[in-house]
């Protein structure tokens, strides 16, 4: 089973230097981390970098 965070660089909840220090503690095989534009609603804001992510990582995990 994989891990996928897709987190937005300008998030004031949840910034990104704490998102990756929590996924840089993430015990799994096969995980991604993708920073994209935006902040704490950016799958929204900026939903083309949102799906773009998610045809990146998801995708080959789905193939797999």
């Amino acid at each position: 089973m994989g891990v996928v965070l897709i987190q937005g660089r300008e998030d004031r909840l949840t910034p990104l230097v704490l998102a990756k220090d929590y996924f840089d503690k993430v015990r799994s095989n096969g995980k991604v981390f993708v920073s994209i534009d935006g902040g704490h609603f950016a799958c929204f804001t900026h939903g083309s970098q949102f799906i773009a992510a998610l045809r990146k990582a998801v995708a080959p995990l789905h193939a797999a």
